[in-house]
């Protein structure tokens, strides 16, 4: 997630700084007219979600890059020195 929030301060992959752009206006915007009750049921739903699905997934993954799949296609730090170079 934090590669991903880097790549949309930097932009350095504009498909996907807008992709997360895009989600994260979403998001906002649809919580400004949803109930609260029904934030609330979303919330407890993502930290069920969280909590049984994305934990085990993680303890799963191998040990050296535990979080990679959650990046997507955001570039590292390294792979944009090497190709703007």
């Amino acid at each position: 997630m934090v590669l991903i929030l880097v790549s949309l301060y930097l932009w350095r992959s504009p498909t996907s700084a807008t992709t997360s752009a895009t989600i994260l206006a979403v998001f906002s915007l649809a919580s400004c007219f949803c109930p609260l009750w029904i934030l609330v049921k979303l919330f407890q739903l993502a930290i069920g979600i969280v909590a049984f699905v994305v934990v085990p997934l993680i303890a799963a993954q191998e040990r050296y890059e535990p979080m990679s799949w959650m990046a997507g296609n955001a570039p590292t730090d390294a792979e944009c020195k090497f190709f703007q170079m």
